[in-house]
């Protein structure tokens, strides 16, 4: 397959007009030429951070799972991170299991992220409260071993879970990412040291900035070693804060992800997500009745929208969009079009709106 006038943006360069040849899967050649591409060429968008899409929600087993993959490459995602929510510990058994089980229908399945049960009280956000619980390694064997060895990533508060929890997770190769938490600066950093090089959606639902009592937040703009998740929605993180985290975290470090949830690409209106009652305005999901936010109904493509809107310079639009999360997840051929590279992408118009995606070279 050949794909001919395009104008490739990467992490850390751009080629002006190109074109681009696949086969099994694969970028077989990039042929640069004079003038400019008719149309746009960047990375697929992986979002490591989503419950669902389009009525559907990855707890509610392998079918639903394997739909949620077929809906993706229409906002230009092109792998996940099936991500599950704190609920009773068989349901959370079942869906770790269900999810491992399910074979894509188009965008890759990673891996699974528990966003916990092992998190804070005071920053529980959309979560139960009567099923948080403090770290407990017996369980977490116990969901290791549900998912088959898929579950990659785990949202957690350092404050409840000890150092133990922290080791026993490293030694799963489980990325220890910290959220959802009312830990200290100091017990944050002490957690980033242990080898917690991630945040869970930066701002939302952890300690702030104060200068007197330094939170969460401020230690994961202030340490470099962690990469942080942030939700473009302008819901979770206002234009101004968006802009600012940029200006202090710096795009190196930052990796977009939606956290969207079931009513995410469907009309307003009540719905269900992790057993509560939730409504959908736009790109706003909250609690029925309340405004705790309850996760977003925006796609990964409003969020990298969003970014170009605000004249983010598109090379960093793709490293927060793609390839951070590729580099963080130590994926070698994703994130990146060149040569040899997973045939993972998407084409846009001049006015970046998608005209296809790409995965493994098949087009959606």
């Amino acid at each position: 397959m050949k794909i001919e006038n395009v104008k490739i943006i990467n992490h850390n360069n751009t080629i002006n007009n190109a074109d681009i040849t696949l086969k099994d899967g694969k970028i077989l050649s990039i042929i640069p030429k004079e003038g400019e591409g008719s149309k746009i060429l960047m990375p697929g968008f992986i979002d490591t951070h989503t419950h669902g899409i389009g009525g559907h929600d990855f707890m509610d087993g392998k079918e639903a799972t394997e739909t949620i993959t077929s809906i993706f490459p229409k906002f230009g995602v092109t792998s996940i991170y099936a991500t599950i929510m704190t609920r009773e510990k068989e349901v959370m058994l079942n869906s770790l299991k269900e999810i491992s089980e399910a074979k894509s229908r188009g965008a890759n399945i990673l891996g699974i992220h528990a966003e916990g049960p092992f998190i804070s009280l005071e920053k529980k956000g959309a979560h139960n409260p009567d099923l948080i619980i403090k770290g407990n390694e017996r369980i977490l064997i116990e969901q290791f071993n549900a998912s088959q060895g898929m579950l990659k990533k785990i949202t957690f508060s350092p404050e409840t879970c000890d150092d133990d929890f922290i080791k026993r997770m490293i030694e799963l190769k489980i990325m220890p990412s910290i959220g959802h938490s009312n830990a200290s600066f100091k017990r944050t950093i002490e957690a980033i040291e242990m080898g917690s090089l991630h945040s869970t959606h930066l701002w939302n639902a952890m300690s702030g900035v104060q200068n007197r009592n330094p939170g969460m937040a401020e230690a994961v703009i202030y340490d470099d070693r962690v990469f942080a998740e942030l939700i473009t929605d302008f819901v979770h993180v206002d234009k101004e804060t968006v802009l600012f985290t940029l200006k202090t975290k710096k795009p190196e470090h930052i990796i977009l992800v939606t956290d969207s949830i079931r009513p995410a690409g469907l009309p307003d209106g009540e719905s269900e997500s992790g057993g509560i009652i939730i409504e959908k305005t736009g790109p706003k999901i909250v609690l029925k009745g309340t405004d705790t936010i309850a996760g977003s109904g925006a796609t990964m493509y409003e969020c990298v929208k969003n970014l170009i809107d605000l004249e983010i310079p598109l090379e960093d639009v793709v490293k927060m969009s793609s390839y951070n999360s590729a580099k963080s997840l130590n994926l070698e051929n994703k994130g990146f079009i060149q040569e040899g590279m997973d045939a993972d992408f998407v084409l846009m118009d001049q006015s970046y709106k998608i005209i296809k995606t790409f995965i493994a070279g098949k087009e959606y």
